[in-house]
């Protein structure tokens, strides 16, 4: 049975860490085209999106207790934001700095990072191969690997003036988790983690509040630390 920081786990994070790093040098030093860059971006959130539907349909059918059609719909945080990202990647990646990106980048990476040092769901099969577990895995870390590529890119650059649409974001992922507890009322970690706290007694209202003075702070400094430097 895989576990937390077995060794199916650390083998995963030494070959993704990899291909990762590996991915990106090629990537820098390669591609320099605008209409490369772009290719490349809207592979990756094809691939993204492919990867969280295989996922959503692998919670939805390979189910011992049955099928479970509310799986379809990805409501944790990190699902949605795979789904969204993928889809808001292809939509708007032409439009430099695209409000929508002020949000899922930082989701998605910071996500990515925490997920695969900590994947709770690891242990769910035998094997870490297990379909469930792996595109569940990939699919944190292409996720990851999309914000990097956008922020690498330029577009997208971190800003305190755009820093209000983290706290939008977060608030528009609490409605649909309230709302679909009410409309379906599905299995507890359905729901943002809303009904099904990510740590015991650290509930989403703590969550969200701590990403939010985080990212505000950490925005606030980053542009007195840049005006700093130009002053000099």
């Amino acid at each position: 049975m895989p576990t937390i920081f077995g060794m199916s786990h650390i083998l995963f994070l030494i070959i993704s860490t990899t291909l990762i790093i590996a991915g990106l040098i090629i990537i820098k030093k390669y591609v320099k085209t605008t209409r490369m860059k772009n290719i490349v971006l809207m592979s990756t959130a094809s691939v993204l999106l492919l990867m969280i539907i295989l996922n959503r349909i692998s919670l939805t059918f390979a189910r011992p207790d049955g099928i479970d059609y509310t799986e379809l719909v990805p409501m944790t945080i990190c699902g949605m934001t795979s789904f969204l990202f993928a889809i808001s990647a292809l939509v708007f990646i032409k439009k430099q700095n695209h409000p929508v990106f002020h949000f899922f980048v930082y989701i998605a990476i910071v996500g990515g990072i925490l997920n695969n040092i900590y994947p709770t769901y690891i242990d769910q099969a035998s094997s870490i191969l297990n379909f469930k577990t792996i595109t569940g895995l990939l699919h944190h870390t292409i996720s990851m690997f999309l914000g990097i590529l956008i922020v690498i890119n330029g577009e997208f650059k971190p800003s305190f003036k755009n820093s209000h649409w983290l706290p939008l974001g977060l608030f528009f992922y609490i409605t649909l988790g309230l709302f679909y507890v009410q409309a379906f009322s599905p299995r507890p970690d359905n729901t943002m983690n809303i009904a099904y706290p990510i740590l015991p007694g650290f509930e989403w209202y703590m969550l969200y509040a701590i990403v939010i003075v985080i990212h505000f702070s950490a925005l606030f400094t980053f542009e007195a630390t840049k005006k700093r430097l130009r002053s000099c």
